[in-house]
């Protein structure tokens, strides 16, 4: 990726449909089109291990980071669209 890619990137916010779509084509075994960004997403068919995958495509899509309290605290679409939105936010600022 090169320098102007990673700007843009920081100067875009991150929309829960952005993860949603990302979520469709991840392989995770949950129906995207059904997907709510409020509701938590075990009860809406993911496993640890689906979270696991969602948080390091994450980290290789945006570049943030996802640490043990942070995997315990995101719940929900919302929860990480707002945690990858002010990371980035405090990156660019940086």
């Amino acid at each position: 990726m090169s320098e102007f890619e990673d700007e843009r990137n920081l100067a875009t916010m991150v929309t829960s449909q952005e993860l949603i779509e990302l979520i469709a084509g991840s392989g995770i075994e949950v129906d995207a089109a059904t997907l709510c960004d409020d509701l938590d997403l075990y009860g809406q068919g993911f496993d640890s291990l689906d979270v696991a995958n969602l948080e390091l495509r994450l980290e290789q899509r945006y570049g943030v980071e996802f640490g043990p309290e942070q995997s315990l605290k995101l719940l929900t679409i919302r929860a990480f669209v707002d945690y990858l939105n002010a990371e980035r936010s405090s990156a660019s600022n940086a």
